[in-house]
């Protein structure tokens, strides 16, 4: 039956089994937000781009890579997608400082990654990215752990939002992506109001796909032909097509630019947009298969 498969998987990710603290990993994805943002050293994120970057190389010694995450505040907890061994990087208890929770693939594959940086406030974007790390060639899905308006300790509302904020753990594992292969893919995945849309092209969209300059790549171009037919030909193209919601402050596709870097992708999706892919598996599955540059 159409969309059975998203449906139960969406009831697994809101209701997990017993189990899903050892073997179940969206169950990790339902613990509490962090309270406060605390901002990593210039000296954590440098560690943490080599730690990423042995990751996405093969992990050759669990042990040792473990002990080196626990030393920054993290759990290394073997876990299972669809029956494959993976990994979840979960903060702990004692160090929820925002820096977020990642889900890595142990097995090599396309250095694709995917980013789900406002799942708080860009509601089921991060059932979504669970959804498409179990349905696509992602080797490491990244979720924030805290709100993007949360307050750091010194008040500042604005520092826990990891897209306008360049120093942190998402920048650091794209970062490690691209130094390791050109061929590198960084996806993000938001969510939008469309009823909050100057434009009516913004308004009509039900996906608004850019890379955060005003000259899109040809991988986002090519992203755009892949997805137009299933979505009623709503997804528009920035700035060609809708002139907003292009990314052009997020901090993330900025430094990666500086390196020359053509794999960086934001993806916004309306609420209708959200459903539909959370209501047929088929569709998600076609996502999954676009957003990561295979052929269909």
């Amino acid at each position: 039956m159409r969309g059975v498969t998203l449906f139960l998987l969406s009831l697994s990710f809101l209701a997990p089994s017993a189990n899903a603290e050892m073997h179940e990993p969206e169950g990790y994805l339902l613990a509490p937000p962090c309270k406060s943002y605390h901002r990593p050293s210039r000296q954590e994120l440098s560690r943490v781009r080599i730690l990423f970057s042995k990751i996405l190389r093969g992990i050759t010694d669990q042990n040792a890579m473990r002990s080196q995450w626990n030393a920054l505040g993290f759990d290394w907890l073997p876990a299972e997608l669809d029956g494959e061994s993976i990994v979840v990087l979960k903060e702990h208890a004692s160090r929820c400082e925002g820096r977020g929770l990642f889900m890595i693939r142990t097995a090599s594959g396309p250095l694709n990654l995917l980013q789900i940086p406002h799942r708080f406030h860009d509601k089921k974007t991060g059932n979504i990215g669970y959804a498409l790390m179990w349905h696509g060639d992602f080797r490491i899905a990244a979720f924030n752990t805290i709100p993007r308006y949360a307050r750091n300790k010194d008040g500042d509302g604005k520092a826990a939002d990891l897209v306008r904020n360049g120093d942190n753990y998402f920048t650091a594992l794209a970062e490690a992506a691209v130094l390791l292969s050109a061929d590198s893919r960084v996806i993000q995945i938001h969510g939008f109001d469309s009823a909050k849309r100057n434009s009516d092209p913004g308004r009509n969209s039900q996906v608004i796909i850019s890379d955060g300059t005003r000259h899109p790549s040809g991988n986002v171009q090519a992203l755009v032909r892949c997805l137009a037919s299933d979505f009623d030909e709503q997804v528009g193209l920035y700035p060609r097509d809708v002139d907003e919601l292009g990314a052009t402050t997020n901090q993330i596709g900025s430094i990666l630019r500086k390196y020359d870097h053509q794999g960086f992708m934001h993806i916004e999706l309306s609420s209708d947009a959200r459903h539909a892919l959370l209501s047929d598996c088929a569709l998600m599955t076609k996502m999954a298969v676009c957003l990561s540059g295979r052929r269909h």
